[in-house]
């Protein structure tokens, strides 16, 4: 080959290579959240008896609605990069396993999946969870889904 073709052919490799680059992916749902579950034990925080409560809570004032703590002491939430999401429930038999998983559904709906297991045991139980995960956007919808597995 000629230098001047071997010179057009790189250049033409090296720009379709470039124009490859630049296309976004779209995502493919659902995808998988990280989470991180908050605990109150080893706080001095303890939980509202309350039967009314924020499932998303972006703020300290929706925190003090499920979380009392001692004054001067609360917990250390970022809520600029992060959402908080509580939820309880109660069952009429004993929990014998508790797991969940959050997901992104669509560009603008997020659930969160609760799998209980529950024993025979008649043994009535509520249970409380505070989940932090990644700031949610303002105008996305969250739900939450709870499976009771016997």
């Amino acid at each position: 080959m000629k230098p001047v073709l071997l010179r057009l052919t790189a250049l033409l490799l090296i720009l379709a290579g470039v124009s490859s680059c630049q296309k976004t992916l779209e995502p493919v749902y659902p995808i998988d959240i990280p989470f991180t579950d908050i605990y109150l034990s080893g706080t001095s925080c303890t939980w509202k008896n309350s039967s009314t409560y924020p499932f998303i809570i972006n703020d300290y004032e929706a925190l003090e609605r499920v979380v009392d703590c001692t004054e001067g002491e609360y917990l250390d939430i970022d809520f600029s990069t992060y959402t908080l999401m509580f939820v309880l429930g109660f069952t009429t038999t004993m929990i014998s396993d508790f797991e969940k998983q959050f997901k992104q559904i669509s560009d603008t709906e997020y659930v969160l999946y609760i799998d209980i297991t529950v024993t025979g045991l008649t043994m009535p139980q509520s249970w409380r969870c505070l989940t932090r995960v990644p700031k949610i956007p303002d105008y996305a919808t969250v739900d939450y889904i709870e499976n009771i597995h016997y």
